[in-house]
This record gives structure tokens, sequence and C-alpha cells, in this order.
């Protein structure tokens, strides 16, 4: 049997109440297909994974609001009109001096600052604008210690209860969604219910290990039903791989035409993958302006002072362990690597690291 001595584990949360009917089946089925085919399924529980959507929707948007502040029309990205931008703050200030209006005159915005907030207001979408929202709120003075540090704390328990099973299963299989595919833009006026639906994937993103998804199902109203396995580590990457490889030469599922209401078919021949990696690292300096410690592993915003995040006067040292994984991995993917480097430092807010700022290869 070609997936002999595999261990499958099944998450006794992820099939309770709220789970659809046709999708607890579909996968059930799924998993007695690996079963078929030689491996062995266990029973596991995840007991902290119903934190996990909350976790994760106060870390994700944190992360956004931080990364996405340099989107502001000055270096990155879309940028307002600038003519119309001015005639409209033009309009604005002759209206304020006609009517005598000067507290308002003088709170009236620069055309430096009206650039940006034109900018923002055009280039990003309402989900992105909420997402910023709640991300500046948690990383607020106040909310920093209540929200995203009480946040991080759980990311790490959730992390350290999904990865223990590992121990005794080689991979976690379980339904992506609780259920069938909903049609475009159905949940729009609910971000909250939008957000529920990814509670069986968050853990995974949150623990930094690596899945998949694959359909096994279909619903009756012809929605597809989608099924994942999880694995622990880079070697569980490819044991998932070969798990759904070994899947579809079984089932037909991937075969089935799915378009539908919910579904917008394309052409994906004349598309090329480009696969874009982006590596965290700590850096150590080898000639500081400030006595901030650079020792590895400390915890983020721990070692920072105003000289160092606001005059960055040395030059960073990249981890050589790190950019060594970093190679690795770009010889694995067939990536094609420049014989010329450029590194320069971004200057922002960078919530996870022990220091605040950021370096960035051009």
């Amino acid at each position: 049997m070609p997936l002999a001595n595999l261990r499958i584990g099944w998450v006794r949360e992820h099939f309770g109440p709220g789970l659809d009917g046709e999708v607890e089946q579909a996968v059930r089925d799924a998993l007695d297909v690996y079963k078929s085919l030689g491996a062995s399924l266990h029973e596991i529980s995840l007991p902290h994974s119903k934190y996990a959507v909350a976790t994760y929707y106060v870390i994700a948007p944190s992360e956004a609001s931080s990364n996405l502040a340099r989107y502001d029309g000055a270096q990155f990205g879309y940028r307002t009109d600038e003519k119309e931008m001015l005639v409209e703050l033009s309009a604005e200030r002759k209206q304020l001096e006609a009517t005598g209006n000067r507290t308002a005159l003088g709170n009236l915005d620069s055309a430096l600052v009206r650039m940006y907030r034109r900018t923002r207001a055009e280039g990003f979408g309402p989900e992105v604008k909420r997402r910023i929202m709640l991300g500046t709120y948690a990383l607020s003075a106040g909310y920093y210690d209540a929200y995203y540090l009480k946040a991080l704390k759980v990311r790490r328990l959730i992390r350290k209860t999904l990865t223990k099973p590992f121990e005794k299963v080689d991979l976690i299989a379980g339904p992506i969604t609780a259920a069938p595919a909903f049609k475009i833009g159905e949940m729009s006026d609910d971000p909250l219910a939008m957000y529920l639906v990814d509670i069986y994937t968050v853990s995974a993103n949150l623990a930094g290990i690596p899945g998949l998804c694959l359909p096994c199902g279909q619903s009756k109203k012809r929605f597809a039903d989608w099924s994942a396995t999880t694995g622990a580590g880079f070697g569980g990457r490819s044991t998932s791989s070969r798990c759904a490889d070994w899947f579809e030469q079984a089932t037909e599922w991937h075969r089935h035409e799915r378009h539908c209401d919910a579904v917008i078919c394309l052409d994906m021949s004349s598309y090329t993958t480009i696969i874009g990696l982006e590596v965290h690292v700590q850096l150590a300096l080898r000639a500081a302006v400030c006595g901030c410690s650079t020792k590895f592993g400390a915890e983020p915003n721990t070692q920072t002072c105003p000289v160092c995040i606001g005059m960055p006067g040395t030059l960073p040292v990249m981890n050589r362990e790190a950019f060594r994984l970093s190679l690795k991995t770009a010889i694995a993917l067939n990536c094609e690597i420049p014989s010329f480097t450029k590194w320069d430092r971004k200057q922002y807010y960078y919530p996870d690291l022990p220091k605040n700022y950021q370096i960035t290869q051009y």
C-alpha cells in the first residue's frame, strides 16, 4: 500500500456542532480513502483551537497596520491625482476664508497631509481599511498589552498545542470550512461571519506549520467541499504533498468541473507562477550608536531605544544562519539568485522583532 505506516490525525473539535453535514461526510469519506491506501487514522484533540480566530484577527491586522503604513503615496504604491487634490484643497481654503472660520482654517490639511489622506482613502479597499483600523487600535498606547501582547502569548500556546500531536501522527486532516462555499458578496456586510469561516485553518498560520487543501466532494448546490492536510516542519510539507497526490490518483474530485455562482473560473494556462519569499531576521550590529542588546531570541520590542529607532547610523549585518537558509530555500525552489544584492533599511514599526526596523533586499 502506498501510504502504509502513515499516521493521520483528525481533530475531535473540528467535527462537532456547527459543521455542515455534507462537509463532514465528504471529509470523512476522504479519510476513508486515505485508510484504504494504507494510512492509519488517530483521533487527536486541539483544545485551544477555539481561540485561533480571535488571536489571528488581533495579530494579522496589527501587522497589516504596521506594514501598510509605508503606503502613503510618497514612495510606494498608488498616489492620488495631485492636481485634483490641490484644486479641492484650494476651494476649501477659499470657502473657509470667505466665511471667516479661522479655527477650521487653522486645522485645514497641508498639501502633504491631504495627499496622504486621499491616497490611503482611495488606494485601500474596505476590508484593508477595516484591518488597518483594528490593528492600529490593538497597537495603540494602553491597548498593546491587553490585545496584541496577549494574542502573542495565546499564539505561543496554540503553536505548542498544535505541534505536540506530531509526536504521534505525521499529518492532521480535516475540513477547511464549516459549510460549502458561499456566493460572492454574500457575506460582505457581515465581516465577523466571514472571519469565522477561517476557524479550521488559522491555527496552522499562527503555528507556522505548512498545509494544503484539496477538493474531496461537492454539495447538492454544486459548491465544492474541501479537506485539508497539515504537516509539521519541512518534512511535513513534502509528506502533505505526497498524500495529496495519492488522494488525487485515487479519486476524481480534482477533475470535476467547479464553475458555479460562487466561483470565477480563469484560464490559467497563460499565467506564470511566481513565488515571493520574505524572510524576517533579527539583526546584529557590529557598531551600535546605542547600548541596546542584540542578543538573539529576545521578546518583540525589547531591544530598542529612541536612538536606534530614530537615528539609524550604522549598517545592519544579516543573521548568517537566516541568510544561509534563505539561499538554500531559493536553490530548492529553482529560483534565480542575483549576483549583486543591495540592502536598505526601512524605518517603520515592525512588532514581531526585538528591534523595530527591518532591512529589505532590492
